[in-house]
């Protein structure tokens, strides 16, 4: 995952429906592996992936929420990747 993250990442996968979808299924289903990947999207993708169908039903929101809180360079994110999160600063 970590060789291929930054190619989809500078590929702008979020801008290719067919790749997208599966990126959004992966991540669903590698849950919380996948946690420093979903951070690295630009906060309006995070915010839509973490809002399809297929990630609302595993609960990752509220995981990823979780996992941020305990990691001691939550305050290095961006406000905007914490507000798709639902976290305050």
């Amino acid at each position: 995952m970590n060789t291929i993250a930054p190619q989809l990442l500078k590929r702008q996968i979020w801008a290719e429906r067919v790749l997208w979808t599966g990126f959004v299924v992966f991540c669903s289903q590698s849950a919380p592996a996948c946690f420093e990947l979903l951070l690295q999207l630009p906060a309006a993708e995070l915010a839509r992936c973490l809002a399809d169908p297929k990630m609302t039903e595993k609960g990752v929101k509220a995981q990823l929420a979780e996992y941020v809180g305990r990691q001691p360079s939550r305050s290095s994110l961006p406000q905007v990747t914490l507000d798709a999160l639902g976290l305050p600063a």
